[in-house]
C-alpha cells in the first residue's frame, strides 16, 4: 500500500480547522484596525521630528550662510551706488548748461569739498565730497537756484574740477567763501575751464572728512569738454 499523504501544512499556510479563528483583516493579510492605527503614528512622530541637536545645527548653518550673504549683498548695494550716483550728477550737470543757456546767466554746480579752510567740513547740509548744488551768478553775485543733493550712499567725489567759485556757504553764517570747486557754464553753454570728476565707491565718515569702506577699483569718471560743453562718461 502506498504512503498515507502528508497532512504537514505548508510553509504560512495555516489548517482548516485554524481559519475561522482569524478575524476578516488577518484572513485577507491585511493589519488589523488597531495595528494600522499604532503603525501609523509611529511613522508620523518618525518624519515629522527632530531632536534638539539637528535643530541646533540647522540654526548654525543658516547663520553661517546669513553671515557670508551680508557683505556681498554690501558690496553689490555700494557698487550700484557709484553707477546711480554718476547718472544723477551727469543730469544736473546737463540741466545747469540748459538753464545757462536759455536764463542767459553763468550756473555753476558747486562742490562741498574741502579747499583748505575745512569750514564746510562737518555740514550735514553740504556733506563733505557727497553733496553738490547749482548755483547763478546775477548782478556778479552767486544765488542758490536749487537745493543741496547728494550721491547715494556708498559713493563719494574722488575727483573734482580745478576751477572754483566764491560763494556763501551754510556753515558760514552766508559769508562768502573763496576757492570752492564748482563746473562753471557761459551763457552760451560751454564751461570757464576743462573740468574733470570721478565718482568712486566708498563713504565719508558723517562730520567729517575720513574716508572709509573704499573700493579702489570701482569708479566712474567723466569730463565736461571746453569747446562743445558736452559731457562724457568714462567707464
Amino acid at each position: 500500500m502506498g504512503e498515507p499523504p502528508n497532512r504537514t501544512p505548508q510553509r504560512g499556510v495555516l489548517p482548516k480547522d485554524e481559519i475561522h479563528k482569524l478575524t476578516l483583516p488577518d484572513q485577507i493579510g491585511f493589519p488589523s484596525k488597531n495595528e494600522t492605527a499604532v503603525n501609523s503614528a509611529d511613522i508620523f512622530f518618525k518624519l515629522d521630528s527632530f531632536s534638539l541637536i539637528e535643530l541646533l545645527v540647522v540654526i548654525a548653518i543658516m547663520a553661517i550662510i546669513i553671515a557670508m550673504a551680508i557683505p556681498a549683498y554690501n558690496s553689490i548695494t555700494r557698487g550700484s551706488a557709484v553707477s546711480s550716483g554718476i547718472t544723477q550728477f551727469t543730469a544736473s550737470v546737463a540741466a545747469a548748461r540748459q538753464r545757462a543757456v536759455t536764463k542767459r546767466s553763468y550756473t555753476a554746480i558747486v562742490f562741498s569739498y574741502d579747499n583748505g579752510s575745512g569750514v564746510y567740513t562737518t555740514n550735514e547740509t553740504a556733506q563733505y565730497a557727497v553733496s553738490y548744488t547749482t548755483m547763478a551768478r546775477i548782478t556778479n553775485s552767486w544765488y542758490y537756484v536749487d537745493q543741496w543733493r547728494h550721491l547715494p550712499k556708498g559713493a563719494f567725489f574722488s575727483t573734482v574740477p580745478s576751477s572754483t567759485v566764491d560763494m556763501p556757504f551754510p556753515t558760514n553764517g552766508g559769508a562768502i567763501i573763496t576757492g570752492i570747486p564748482a563746473i562753471v557754464f557761459k551763457t552760451w553753454g560751454v564751461p570757464t575751464a576743462p573740468c574733470t570728476f570721478e565718482v568712486k565707491e566708498g563713504a565719508m565718515r558723517p562730520g567729517g572728512t575720513t574716508l572709509i569702506n573704499s573700493n579702489a577699483y570701482n569708479f566712474i569718471s567723466g569730463a565736461v569738454y571746453r569747446v562743445t560743453g558736452s559731457i562724457k562718461i568714462f567707464k
